[in-house]
């Protein structure tokens, strides 16, 4: 797509968003009659769509999905066909605003239906992950999602419909990206490699190039604290020669000569703060001089490699990153001390009397720590770095996108169906490949080359509602999903990626609305390291949580519940007691009075659903994963036994969940690590 194309395109997309005067049906009925029918009435049907009965306001999620498709067709200007009578641009864009106004009234009027998912589109964190899977590499490097607005949550979730709002600018932020995305990817011109070479002249951030002039000259390169410190005193370490970044986007291999020094410092820890125990960690980011301060953090900048760094002694540390062209290697130590500058300070005031050189009035500064001090850091002495590293016949994204030959002038229609069916995540309909060929012939007609055709077809097919949205293809009126829908609603739920091929495969051959398939292809992708990478960073962010910390000492309680529980209600002194915060759950029966008695009903599944949910789920691992020989050891065997001849397993597991949730809420409100012996000592009839 031509730069003037691509501004129309956006142009008319955001004019889609705007508020207007609201348009009358009549205006769709006569734009149809006047433009559409003729091709797409119910004798005709091309493309297999008929329009005749298509009408505002919208009834059904299909009529829906056919008005996110005429608007996007409207918007490419591929319908009307070229042959036929064209709507000027005035008529064109009150036809699309009139679909837009009535998408988003359908849209909340489908928002859900029982179970069903309707027109929900990715999340900003399913989308890269999405792109990354189709293009066989992390993108996050690009930073496509960094502009795109903040998205809000719902019961702590960004998954959620209602949430996921779709503005003008958003879809400006979809066709920028796209055309970003594939244009640093695939059309990036061959590159011979290079080699860099730094050992000198490493000029930090500017509170600090006095110290360094005096200590070494320039000589070394020192990263003093993690990267999101308060001071930013050398948080990050940046070659100040290379600040143009690569030429082009490429691996790149990085040997970096570097030294843990003073991990054996003899200074306070209590000082910096960090774990002398662990080796120190050398991280690569990327840094943009274009894109913000080259010593402060910046919006696009994912770890891109780490590597531990031997104490005291020089090391050559190797690593291969992915640069995007402009970019520059950062250097970070992420398990570093959280504020320099004041360790700087206590040290001058708790050992200046052991440094020799002549102290001023201003008394021990930086250089004199350097020279003569134990101030716990990592140095780098040389930097080379060497690229971009050709790949062995054909680039990951090109064999992704296009197949292990990569792209074929003969093929290229077969090549971008393929890549859609799996944007689209299932087979596609006529109604799919359309426009696809129709982008490819038009700019086959606009003398681009058949490489750059295919380009541009694959920028249609990411601004395609089809790869935005998890429009669901099962009809409203049946109550099992289609194994394609059920794929994809499985795969975004534990992953938050789409489908995987054998996830597909099962899809395609129909055995995944089976129930012993459906079981085996859950657990295959609980086990998947997908699972275990989100699982470890959700406990990572937990165990820097003091409550969460407490939390997860209660059984069943791991980092999920833990911190899903504090972002709710931090420390608890909301509730005055643990019967309250298990009301709010909805984990309170309801009680219903007759004459003198109170009969206890069902739970009254009122308050926040998401932690009611996830205590009960808690329940459940207790009661079934952990045996009953260690119920003694989490003081829960009494209640449980005495409860189990009592309650039906269904409502025991409410119960617990019940018992788990006070006991957390304990937990938090008091400050204190949960207790066997406490809890043994309770009554054993259920609560």
């Amino acid at each position: 797509m031509n730069s003037k194309n691509l501004i129309f395109t956006s142009a008319v997309f955001a004019a889609t968003f705007a508020t207007a005067a609201d348009a009358p049906p009549k205006l769709v009925q006569q734009f149809l009659g006047k433009y559409c029918l003729e091709c797409h009435d119910a004798d005709v049907q091309k493309g297999d769509r008929a329009f005749d009965k298509f009408a505002l306001p919208l009834k059904s999620v299909n009529e829906l999905i056919d008005a996110r498709d005429i608007i996007d067709q409207l918007t490419l200007k591929e319908m009307p066909p070229k042959k036929a009578d064209q709507p000027n641009d005035e008529e064109r864009i009150a036809m699309i605003r009139a679909l837009r106004e009535g998408t988003v009234a359908a849209h909340g009027k489908f928002q859900s239906t029982g179970s069903r998912t309707v027109m929900r589109r990715l999340s900003s964190r399913e989308y890269e992950n999405t792109l990354a899977v189709l293009f066989g590499r992390r993108v996050d490097t690009l930073g496509l999602t960094a502009q795109f607005p903040k998205e809000k949550t719902t019961e702590h979730m960004d998954t959620i419909g209602k949430s996921l709002v779709t503005s003008g600018f958003l879809v400006d932020q979809y066709f920028q990206s796209a055309n970003r995305l594939v244009e640093a990817r695939l059309g990036k011109p061959a590159t011979p490699p290079k080699d860099w070479k730094f050992n000198s002249h490493f000029v930090q951030y500017e509170e600090l190039q006095g110290s360094h002039k005096s200590a070494f000259n320039y000589r070394y390169l020192n990263i003093y604290e993690q990267p999101n410190s308060d001071t930013r005193q050398g948080g990050y370490g940046h070659i100040e020669d290379f600040k143009q970044g690569v030429p082009v986007a490429g691996l790149y291999d990085l040997e970096v000569e570097a030294a843990a020094m003073h991990r054996d410092t003899h200074y306070d820890p209590a000082i910096f703060g960090i774990d002398f125990s662990e080796p120190f960690i050398l991280g690569v980011v990327p840094g943009d001089v274009t894109a913000g301060h080259i010593h402060y953090p910046q919006p696009i900048e994912p770890v891109l490699a780490t590597a531990v760094v031997p104490d005291n002694t020089p090391t050559r540390l190797k690593f291969r990153v992915w640069l995007e062209a402009g970019q520059t290697p950062r250097f970070i130590f992420p398990n570093g001390p959280y504020e320099s500058r004041a360790a700087v300070v206590t040290i001058n005031k708790r050992y200046k009397d052991e440094f020799k050189s002549d102290v001023g009035s201003s008394g021990v500064g930086r250089a004199h720590i350097l020279k003569e001090g134990k101030l716990p850091h990592i140095r780098i002495s040389e930097i080379v770095i060497h690229g971009p590293v050709p790949e062995e016949h054909n680039s990951v994204e090109e064999v992704a996108v296009f197949g292990k030959d990569g792209f074929q002038e003969a093929k290229a229609l077969d090549q971008l169906n393929a890549f859609a069916e799996r944007a689209y995540r299932r087979p596609l309909a006529e109604a799919d490949r359309q426009p696809i060929k129709a982008m490819y012939d038009k700019r086959l007609a606009e003398k681009a080359t058949p490489r750059q055709a295919a380009l541009d077809a694959l920028k249609l097919i990411l601004c395609s509602p089809s790869f935005l949205y998890l429009s669901e293809i099962t009809d409203e009126s049946e109550k099992r999903l289609k194994p394609y829908d059920l794929a994809s609603r499985l795969s975004y739920a534990l992953w938050a990626a789409p489908p995987d091929d054998a996830l597909l495969a099962a899809a395609k051959s129909g055995k995944l609305t089976q129930d012993a398939e459906l079981k085996k292809q859950i657990e295959r992708m609980i086990a998947d390291e997908r699972i275990e990478g989100l699982s470890g960073e959700i406990e990572e962010l937990a165990k820097r949580d003091a409550g969460c910390e407490r939390l997860m000492s209660v059984p069943g309680i791991g980092p999920i519940i833990s911190s899903a529980m504090v972002a709710a209600i931090g420390t608890g002194d909301g509730f005055a007691k643990g019967r309250d915060f298990t009301a709010w759950l909805g984990l309170v029966p309801r009680q219903i009075s007759t004459g003198d008695r109170t009969i206890l009903g069902k739970i009254s599944k009122r308050g926040n659903r998401y932690l009611r949910v996830l205590f009960v789920q808690a329940a459940w691992v207790v009661l079934v994963k952990v045996k009953p020989n260690r119920w003694e050891g989490h003081g829960l065997k009494p209640w449980i036994e005495a409860a189990k001849k009592r309650l039906h397993h269904n409502v025991l597991a409410i119960a617990l969940a019940n018992k788990l949730a006070r006991i957390a809420w304990a937990v938090l409100a008091k400050g204190k690590d949960f207790e066997v012996r406490k809890l043994s000592e309770l009554s054993a009839r259920p609560a």
